[in-house]
């Protein structure tokens, strides 16, 4: 198998570097952008591993049964995916001393819908705001069950989530919206060199993409 991006489709050019988007074949390249260039490669790579994707889960989700390719739920795969690229994208604010909770906390208080922030009426036990019952009942039971522990996925319309007797009912639709509204947030916001993140935005990238660990 060759190791030239060039073999695998070229996908940007990025600071005269011919990048295929896909982080094996394109190590030895990366290391010769500069930090906007980062930046740009960054975006760009996670609008085809990431973003879009997402969105084709949700689109075969919004199919009528007999339109659907085939007797398949997608939703639960749809929302594990998305709760570990919010971790994933904490993990280029913080620093490899956080832990998994910590990343993921990051970015949903510096980027997503503030409500996230607000503090429950009757959450699980040791949940103190909307973002870690996120986690705590989405994320970790997604990752770890294949289901939502103390809630679940529901339309609501026009609200992003509500807090029901049967725990937290969050809107799919509502938040995907959210989540693509703060991944625009981040990017701009870590491309500020007087930023905060702007630092840790790159030394995570050179840690992970270009040293190779993680």
């Amino acid at each position: 198998m060759s190791e030239l991006p060039e073999d695998h489709g070229i996908r940007a050019v990025i600071e005269d570097q011919a990048l295929s988007l896909f982080i094996d074949y394109d190590r030895p390249r990366l290391e010769k952008l500069s930090n906007a260039g980062k930046f740009d490669y960054f975006r760009r790579r996670y609008d085809l591993v990431v973003l879009e994707p997402l969105a084709i889960l949700l689109d075969e989700h919004d199919l009528p049964k007999h339109q659907a390719h085939r007797d398949a739920s997608v939703l639960i795969l749809w929302g594990n995916s998305l709760m570990c690229a919010i971790e994933a994208l904490g993990h280029f604010l913080t620093s490899s001393m956080v832990t998994n909770a910590q990343a993921f906390h990051t970015f949903v208080t510096a980027f997503m819908d503030r409500s996230w922030l607000e503090r429950p009426k009757s959450p699980p036990a040791g949940v103190d705001t909307y973002s870690r019952w996120m986690w705590h009942s989405f994320r970790n039971g997604l990752a770890h069950g294949a289901y939502v522990k103390h809630g679940g996925f529901e339309k609501l319309g026009d609200r992003l989530f509500t807090e029901t007797a049967s725990g937290l009912r969050v809107d799919p639709w509502a938040l995907d919206i959210d989540f693509r509204s703060a991944v625009k947030r981040m990017h701009r916001t870590v491309s500020q060199p007087e930023n905060h993140f702007h630092r840790t935005f790159i030394e995570r990238f050179d840690w992970t993409y270009i040293k190779g660990e993680a």
